[in-house]
C-alpha cells in the first residue's frame, strides 16, 4: 500500500519588523533618495550660501546707494573750487565761506619705519564769505605752512584720529597768525594719503 505522504505546512514565522520596514523603505525609495540625502543637503546648503553671497555683492557694489556715495563726494570736493554746470557755463563756488587749496603731492614726512609721504587735500572754512578774496591773496604762504607742519609729523600720529585732530589745531593756529584780517575757523581734510 501506498503510504500517503502527510503534508504538514509549517506556520510562517512571524517576520523581523526591521525587515518589513527596511523593504517597505526600498520600495517607496527605488532611487536611494534617504542614502543620498545627507550629500543632498550639503549641496543644497552650499548653493544656497553661494547665491547669498552673489546677492550681497551685487548689492554691495551695484546699488545706486554707491553712486550717491561717489556725488556727495564730489559735491564735497567741488566746495570751494569753482563748478561748472551741465551746460559748461561757469557758476560760482558752491560754499562761500570755504577755500579748497589744491592737492598737496608726496610731502615727506619725518624719519620713520614704514610710510614717509603723504598727499593731502585741504579745504578750509572761513568765518565769512567775506574773507574769501584775502585768503586765496595769501595761498602761497598757506601751502608753506600746510608743508612746513607736515614734515613735522609721523605715520603714526597721523594715522590715528586724535592725531590728525592735533595736527588739524596745529594747522589752523599756524595759518590764522600769518592772515592779516581773516580767520579760519575750520580745516578739513578731504583727502589723505599715507604712502
Amino acid at each position: 500500500m501506498a503510504e500517503k505522504e502527510e503534508i504538514t505546512l509549517e506556520e510562517d514565522e512571524p517576520a523581523d519588523p526591521s525587515r518589513e520596514i527596511k523593504g517597505m523603505l526600498q520600495r517607496m525609495n527605488p532611487f536611494g533618495f534617504f542614502k543620498k540625502s545627507k550629500s543632498l543637503i550639503l549641496a543644497g546648503g552650499t548653493a544656497l550660501v553661494g547665491v547669498l553671497l552673489l546677492l550681497a555683492v551685487w548689492f554691495f557694489f551695484f546699488t545706486t546707494e554707491g553712486q550717491d556715495t561717489v556725488e556727495k563726494t564730489d559735491s564735497v570736493r567741488m566746495a570751494g573750487k569753482e563748478a561748472q554746470n551741465r551746460s559748461g557755463e561757469k557758476m560760482g563756488p558752491r560754499f562761500e565761506d570755504v577755500v579748497e587749496l589744491a592737492p598737496f603731492g608726496n610731502i615727506k614726512l619725518q624719519t620713520s619705519r614704514n610710510l614717509s609721504k603723504v598727499d593731502m587735500h585741504i579745504a578750509l572754512e572761513l568765518a565769512a564769505p567775506a574773507m574769501r578774496e584775502m585768503v586765496m591773496g595769501q595761498t602761497r604762504q598757506i601751502r608753506e605752512i600746510v608743508a612746513q607742519e607736515t614734515g613735522k609729523q609721523t605715520w603714526l600720529v597721523l594715522r590715528s584720529p586724535q592725531g590728525k585732530l592735533e595736527f588739524k589745531y596745529i594747522l589752523i593756529e599756524q595759518i590764522n597768525s600769518v592772515l592779516s584780517g581773516a580767520e579760519i575757523t575750520n580745516l578739513y581734510f578731504t583727502q589723505l594719503i599715507m604712502k
